[in-house]
């Protein structure tokens, strides 16, 4: 390594293990702050002198020892249930992903485009939707009055619309909407035929590999990356599986217990980050 990288061993009196875990303590982090002068976080450099002025609670070995122990088994704790969080998470990939036996007929035999514009008024607000990438749903954007909107028109999205981003339909941007929201004619929004196919099943195809494949091959625009847009038309003309309706139940069964288990995975996974640090904030607090 190069010499911004500072080594350092035990003068026999510490456990290094113990020291680490304090120094990533929420006491220790502060300390390695005031020990790195800089008016900008990314120009700040840790001072070797300073950084050896650190004051750390010393125990004795044994005990220092037994703290360490203690966190690094909350550490691999924590380790587990971002591991077990991961295989969920492959669970949802292989229900997405897998192709399913059926028919083959083009997008626009299953959803209908709908089309709610609304006209902007000066002093009405309006929550904006957007798509999020990677089939992350849509979500509320910002609220804006309308004297702040260049737009003279927006369109409604109701509960139950499939919308897709046409500007980002290369990055999956594809949901299906579950309140009122309004947006411009960049997020065309479509109603689906429920007697044909489910809606969990759709999203689920568009979602896919192998339509994403589609998705590249009929956006057009000036650059193959971000300037790329999937046209209404095109989008239509995309072909998609419709599975016998028993098949449909099960996969729409599958695809919300994969769900289901993202958003425990999610879960797990923001007590999991927190875990570690208010063990150690605990510990060295008592020490203190």
């Amino acid at each position: 390594a190069s010499n911004r990288f500072l080594q350092y061993t035990s003068r026999g009196n510490a456990d290094l293990n113990y020291v680490k875990h304090y120094l990533l303590s929420e006491t220790g982090i502060g300390s390695l702050g005031q020990a790195s002068p800089g008016s900008a976080d990314r120009n700040r450099t840790l001072s070797i002198k300073n950084f050896e002025r650190i004051e750390i609670p010393l125990p004795d070995l044994a005990e220092q020892k037994r703290i360490a122990d203690y966190l690094d088994t909350t550490a691999s704790t924590v380790s587990q249930i971002i591991r077990q969080g991961a295989n969920r998470a492959s669970l949802l990939r292989s229900v997405t992903h897998n192709e399913q036996p059926g028919v083959s007929v083009p997008l626009g035999e299953l959803v209908s485009r709908v089309r709610r514009p609304v006209p902007v008024r000066t002093d009405d607000s309006y929550g904006l939707a957007g798509v999020r990438w990677y089939g992350d749903g849509v979500f509320h954007r910002e609220t804006r009055y309308g004297r702040d909107l260049s737009a003279k028109t927006l369109y409604e999205v109701a509960p139950g619309d499939l919308v897709y981003n046409r500007l980002f339909a290369w990055k999956q941007s594809f949901a299906i909407a579950e309140s009122h929201l309004f947006a411009s004619n960049e997020f065309p929004t479509y109603e689906i035929d429920r007697t044909r196919i489910l809606p969990e099943v759709l999203l689920a195809q568009l979602l896919s590999p192998q339509f994403t494949a589609l998705v590249n091959q009929a956006s057009t625009g000036s650059t193959p990356t971000s300037r790329n847009r999937l046209k209404e038309e095109n989008f239509e003309s995309l072909p998609v599986t419709v599975p016998e309706p028993h098949t449909q139940r099960s996969l729409a069964m599958a695809l919300r217990l994969a769900r289901d288990a993202q958003l425990l995975n999610l879960r797990s996974q923001t007590f999991a980050e927190a875990l570690l640090p208010a063990a150690r904030n605990e510990v060295f607090s008592a020490l203190m």
